[in-house]
């Protein structure tokens, strides 16, 4: 697997992971924490606070997950 295999997989499974983080915060929103006007009945969604946590879920994510995919490349190529 090339440097650009192994980012794009990277990228996706982050990627996958921070939308599935999002999704499971606005279902269970029960403090309002991604509304600008808690306590009310509808909900006007803060979306630098929803980006922000997508961002802290994508980083850390892709960070690992390419480390990972590299050090199994480099054992699969020391074979």
């Amino acid at each position: 697997m090339s440097k650009k295999v192994i980012t794009l997989i990277a990228a996706f499974i982050a990627a996958a992971v921070a939308c599935f983080m999002l999704y499971a915060g606005f279902a269970h929103n029960a403090m309002g924490e991604f509304c600008t006007n808690s306590g009310e009945l509808d909900c006007n969604i803060d979306w630098y606070y929803a980006i922000s946590l997508w961002v802290c879920w994508l980083i850390p994510v892709f960070g690992i997950t390419f480390i990972i995919l590299l050090g199994c490349k480099a054992v699969n190529t020391q074979k």
